[in-house]
């Protein structure tokens, strides 16, 4: 029988390859802008959209949001509240601000690009 500890380490291998199958495929679709656009602020709006995505999306992720779900994934079912559940929330809001942040400006660079 798998414990609880296994599962989790298998979620999260399945979500570093898909954090890294989708980082690889938003560089690829950032190629294909490069090749296809003409320098000009479109293309000068859709390289820095990607790039914000990239940093301010995955990098951030990895960085900020990942210690979380560890931390969650350490707490044990049994006990009725975790001491620092409330902490934990706070970090999380906080966190996908950043996230949100991130992809609202994507979304208005590459808004800005294609017109």
């Amino acid at each position: 029988m798998r414990t609880v500890t296994d599962r989790n380490t298998r979620r999260y291998r399945t979500l570093d390859f898909l954090a890294i199958i989708s980082a690889a495929m938003l560089v690829g679709l950032m190629t294909i802008f490069l090749t296809v656009m003409r320098w000009d602020v479109a293309k000068v709006c859709a390289l820095t959209g990607g790039e914000v995505f990239l940093v301010g999306f995955f990098l951030w992720t990895a960085i900020v949001n990942l210690p979380i779900y560890k931390a969650v994934a350490k707490w044990k079912l049994a006990e009725a509240t975790p001491a620092d559940v409330r902490t934990q929330i706070r970090r999380f809001h906080t966190s996908n601000l950043g996230r949100l942040t991130a992809a609202l400006a994507t979304t208005v660079l590459f808004f800005v690009a294609t017109f």
